[in-house]
């Protein structure tokens, strides 16, 4: 099913002040988003948003940003402007997540799909920068990349309902909030009246659906 674009509100109370990593606070989680992840309007604005509540900081890097803006207008069979228009706006909300034209390591990540690489290199040069407690690489193309090699450099290899479903466990009520907040969008747009549940699983978060479709006690 298309995954329709949804931008993200930089109005609305979850996006108040752009998203700094000074050292106001430490960095516990880094996620690297790759761009198949980028993708699905739902899930990427529920782990931009995550980065407010200093749950993680999401990073990327001009290559994925340009894989994106070449395949997302075809993909949502949308025009360039409106994927742009995304696009630059993550970068004045998250003004520190772009890493740019991250350094290539000829010796690291030789099991790793060749197009994949990049990806990896970001997440390496996220490490570099704020030294986090973890770093993880979100992808949905689990298979081309290589789990023990990214493990030698301390980066851990998750889906995104992998990862969220994770957090569920100790963030159950943030994540309800953001779920509310990502199914107005949605609505605003004229789309299907989707519960939660439908939404997460459209994005296929299958995981998380199943427990945020469970009775809350």
């Amino acid at each position: 099913m298309r995954t329709l674009p949804i931008l993200l509100d930089i109005n609305d109370s979850s996006h108040e002040q752009p998203l700094s990593s000074s050292t106001s606070y430490a960095i516990n989680t880094l996620i690297t988003l790759d761009t198949c992840v980028l993708m699905h309007s739902f899930t990427r604005n529920l782990l931009l948003r995550l980065g407010k509540y200093h749950l993680c900081f999401p990073i990327w890097s001009q290559e994925i940003g340009i894989e994106w803006l070449r395949n997302a207008p075809r993909i949502w069979k949308v025009s360039p402007n409106i994927v742009e228009k995304e696009w630059d706006n993550m970068q004045i909300q998250y003004p520190l997540s772009n890493m740019g034209e991250v350094p290539i390591y000829e010796n690291l990540f030789k099991r790793i799909d060749k197009k994949d690489r990049h990806v990896a290199y970001c997440a390496l040069e996220g490490i570099h920068r704020f030294n986090p407690q973890e770093s993880i690489l979100l992808t949905w193309n689990i298979k081309d990349f290589h789990r023990k090699e990214l493990h030698l450099q301390e980066i851990s290899l998750k889906t995104p309902d992998e990862y969220l479903s994770t957090l569920w466990k100790t963030h159950t009520q943030v994540l309800t909030q953001l779920f509310l907040i990502g199914r107005e969008e949605h609505l605003r747009l004229g789309l299907p009246d989707y519960t939660i549940p439908e939404l997460l699983k459209r994005d296929k978060l299958y995981r998380l659906a199943k427990l945020a479709a469970q009775p809350q006690i």
